[in-house]
């Protein structure tokens, strides 16, 4: 983590400005702004906990999904749904697309 040498706490990862305690979020190892917590691709606040991420990069869920999310079925139903509920997998946000 990197510290300012006056003023402050740790930088934020997105501004590089100081973070006080009454504004400070942690996530991935990294220190930010509760305003500078945003997506990477639509610039979105995020909540602390509704986050995802790749390469320590914050995502929305709709854009984490969009992105890297499963991309329908192949090889049937069944194919298309083995190992989505396995324990690597459950509770990470993961949505399944049925398309008719």
């Amino acid at each position: 983590q990197k510290t300012m040498r006056y003023g402050g706490g740790d930088q934020c990862r997105q501004c590089s400005k100081p973070v006080y305690f009454a504004e400070r979020l942690k996530s991935f190892g990294e220190v930010y702004h509760k305003a500078c917590f945003k997506c990477q691709d639509c610039n979105r606040t995020i909540n602390a906990g509704q986050n995802f991420d790749r390469d320590n990069t914050p995502y929305c869920r709709t854009c984490y999904v969009r992105n890297y999310g499963p991309t329908g079925f192949r090889g049937g139903v069944t194919g298309g749904l083995m190992g989505i509920n396995s324990a690597a997998t459950w509770g990470k946000g993961y949505e399944i697309a049925l398309e008719a």
